[in-house]
């Protein structure tokens, strides 16, 4: 008798719980269904990139400010509204190779690798002597599809030469130490284990 009285007991008990129970869908549990995940999440820059837009707003001719906003942008992930910014900021400076620097390394860490490499070489005509644009092209080479280890190498002694006793020649030095060394033959050297490809030259 007390044995079923208990599981009456847990049975009315067990149909309360699952009266309370909102069931999830399978796929909306592991966000492969409904909304994407990604729409929910907050930039955290959101309030800062809206501030600065206010400036550049009204301060349009504000070359720092142009360029601020492009950055911020850039390093939010948000390329594709920061390049509208950077353009800007080259027609208002188009001789400020640093510009086109920090324009170069957006587009290479967003994938577009020909782009990257157009904006690089300028800076070199712009300023043949800048050391940065020759480390971050050569960064860009190495991370070609197929690698342009050759070339990249190249720019990375050429990095050293500008001035040994830099951070960035320190960085160029390691590189050229990892680097696979050309076999006899001029056969091409083994890609190196880096990052995912930028581009093959052909687009982004």
């Amino acid at each position: 008798m007390k044995i079923g009285i208990i599981a009456f007991a847990m049975l009315f008990t067990c149909s309360l719980i699952a009266g309370t129970l909102v069931l999830i869908p399978f796929d909306d549990l592991f966000g492969l269904g409904g909304e994407d995940p990604a729409e929910n999440i907050v930039d955290p820059n959101d309030d800062l990139i809206e501030e600065q837009k206010a400036v550049v707003d009204e301060n349009p001719d504000d070359v720092d400010a142009v360029l601020l906003l492009a950055n911020i942008l850039g390093n939010s992930g948000r390329l594709t509204e920061a390049i509208p910014y950077y353009e800007q900021a080259i027609d208002l400076a188009p001789d400020d190779p640093s510009i086109r620097l920090d324009f170069a390394r957006a587009l290479a860490d967003g994938g577009l690798g020909p782009d990257a490499e157009l904006q690089f070489r300028r800076v070199l005509e712009i300023k043949p002597d800048s050391q940065e644009a020759r480390y971050y092209l050569a960064e860009l080479y190495m991370e070609w599809d197929p690698p342009r280890e050759e070339e990249a190498r190249t720019l990375y002694e050429e990095s050293i030469e500008l001035d040994p006793d830099t951070f960035i020649a320190e960085l160029a030095t390691n590189r050229l130490s990892s680097m696979v060394a050309t076999p006899a033959g001029g056969a091409s050297p083994a890609a190196s284990p880096l990052s995912t490809p930028v581009g093959d030259g052909t687009g982004g």
